[in-house]
């Protein structure tokens, strides 16, 4: 299993290109995609995470505490092989990076 991270400019552009590329339809309640599926046999998850923070030093006169990173954030779990991923297209930039003792690699897609 490999963990893709997706970053879309918004929901909306996010939920379009995930259907046009998984070719699946969104759920008629809120608008979903589902959370598992079959793209050209290969079995994939997706977490649909939205807004990202990161944390910021505590400042106690202003009193925020994280930082909104720009984009809609999706997490796709992918079953098949690297060489088989979906093509999500774009101003692609990809990554990866090997943990520690795995073979097992993460992608980061960025979607622009």
């Amino acid at each position: 299993m490999r963990t893709i991270y997706l970053r879309f400019a918004d929901r909306d552009a996010a939920l379009a290109r995930l259907v046009a590329v998984l070719g699946h339809e969104l759920e008629p309640e809120g608008g979903m995609l589902p959370t598992s599926g079959r793209w050209q046999g290969e079995r994939f998850d997706l977490d649909e995470v939205g807004v990202l923070h990161v944390p910021l030093p505590l400042d106690a006169n202003e009193g925020a505490v994280s930082e909104a990173l720009p984009g809609w954030h999706i997490n796709l779990l992918w079953w098949g092989q690297d060489d088989a991923v979906p093509d999500f297209g774009g101003g692609m930039r990809c990554g990866h990076r090997r943990r520690a003792g795995s073979s097992r690699h993460s992608f980061r897609l960025f979607i622009r």
